[in-house]
């Protein structure tokens, strides 16, 4: 086959593929409401979740905090691992390096970076990028041991 031929394969290809993403009927994305407003707070959990809590260690912290329509509960490992788990049971598992954390959604496999930032009175200021958080900021009380 010639490099011309090659050439126009690659840009069929290429143009077709781009012609199925236009095609494919698709709902718009619309994250989980966080902080939406609403009648009630929804209540924090009052025991860890099972996800955050199993695979403890001596030096793991956890965190909760809760908009108008959800909570996360937070927990940070000696090892550096944090996982967050949602009111809604979506879950995320990541690794910190520094105070950022490439997370994935266990529910959907989309990533999202966790960008967490400690207050003098132990309270987390958790902000995510990516779905279905994206943008969001959350100040996270200390929760648990």
């Amino acid at each position: 086959m010639t490099l011309a031929g090659i050439t126009l394969e690659l840009a069929v290809l290429a143009f077709v593929s781009r012609a199925m993403e236009f095609a494919v009927d698709r709902q718009p994305y619309r994250p989980p409401a966080f902080g939406t407003a609403s009648a009630q707070p929804a209540p924090l959990p009052e025991a860890l979740p099972e996800f955050i809590a199993e695979v403890a260690d001596t030096h793991a912290r956890y965190y909760r905090g809760g908009g108008e329509a959800s909570w996360l509960v937070v927990g940070r490992y000696g090892d550096g691992r944090i996982r967050i788990v949602d009111g809604t049971g979506r879950r995320f598992a990541g690794s910190l390096d520094g105070d950022r954390a490439e997370m994935t959604d266990l529910t959907s496999g989309r990533g999202c970076v966790a960008m967490l930032r400690y207050h003098n009175d132990g309270a987390l200021e958790l902000k995510m990028h990516g779905e279905p958080y994206d943008g969001r900021t959350l100040v996270c009380e200390t929760f648990g041991r």
